[in-house]
Parts: C-alpha cells; structure tokens; sequence
C-alpha cells in the first residue's frame, strides 16, 4: 500500500510539472512610450525581449528602451493545476483503500460498516479534499512568490540581473 502512495505521489508531482511548462505572460514598460506592453513571453536575449501581444506580429524590445519588467504569476493557473493534480491522485487512493460493506448482522459489523467508507465514497472524499488541498498549496505558493518586478530603466547591468531571474524562472518545471 505505501508503494501505491508514493507512486501516486510521483504521479501528481511529474502532472504538475509537465502542466506548469508554458509561456511566461509578462507586462514591460517602456521609457519612450506611456503605454505598457502586455503578452507571452516568446525569446529574450542580451540586447532584446520578445513578446506576442496577442496579435499575428511579435513586439521586439531593446533594453535600452525597458523601464520595468513584471512576470505574471497566476493564481487561477496554478490552482487549477494543482487542485486537479491533486485531487485526481487523492480520488485514486481513495478508490484503492476503500472497502465494501460487510453487513453480518452484528454489531462490530454494523459499527465497521457505519465508519469504513465504500471505494465510491472515499474516492468522493479524495477528490474533495485534494481539491481544497491542492488549491490551498497553490495559494500558498502564489503568496511565497510575489509579483517579479524587475527595474530596468535602460542599464545595461540591471538588465543583465534581471535575465538571469527571467531565465531561472524560464526554466522551472
């Protein structure tokens, strides 16, 4: 039975990072223009950053032209990846200690039928509360990380710290 947890275990944390792999949505403001510009991270590099705004073109950025930088965490993404993860896992375990009723006409029967829970019920139970489980972790971890916000204001060295954070926070499972 421990193998089945810990299998089930490595289930919901290999779905979890296979759903978390997308693009990055990202909010730059510019020291030329009022307006700020809002998309999917698609590239960046030394020089430059590169948006899709949602439209057919991609938005090219220079550095000397960033005044700010901000990645978007989403709440509602994460909650939903790690409340479906995890209440799919909790429904599977629940469906596999549950047991059937026994009915033998005595009282521990009776006392061990009103207190074990079918495979139906406790599967019920295991996607309920690894739904509230997996929503509460996702809540958790927004709160932890903040917004990133990165002040660039054209230097060429903030630029430089900046990426390296963008690029780790790229590259995360």
């Amino acid at each position: 039975m421990k193998r089945l947890y810990f299998m089930l275990l490595a289930f919901m944390l290999g779905a979890s990072a296979i759903a978390q792999k997308k693009s990055l949505k990202i909010t730059i403001s510019t020291l030329d223009q009022p307006l700020r510009l809002t998309g999917r991270l698609m590239a960046v590099s030394d020089s430059n950053i590169t948006l899709n705004t949602g439209d057919s073109d991609l938005v090219y950025i220079p550095v000397k032209n960033m005044k700010w930088v901000r990645i978007k965490n989403s709440f509602g993404s994460n909650a939903l990846i790690a409340g479906g993860s995890a209440g799919v896992t909790f429904a599977l375990v629940g469906l596999a200690i549950g047991q059937e009723k026994k009915n033998d006409g005595t009282l521990g029967g009776a006392l061990q039928d009103a207190f074990t829970p079918t495979k139906g019920e406790a599967a019920s139970l295991g996607l309920v509360n690894g739904l509230m489980l997996g929503t509460a972790f996702a809540g958790i971890q927004s709160a932890v990380r903040g917004k990133m916000k990165f002040e660039i204001n054209g230097s060429q060295e903030n630029w430089k710290v900046a990426l390296k954070k963008i690029q780790s926070y790229m590259s995360k499972p």
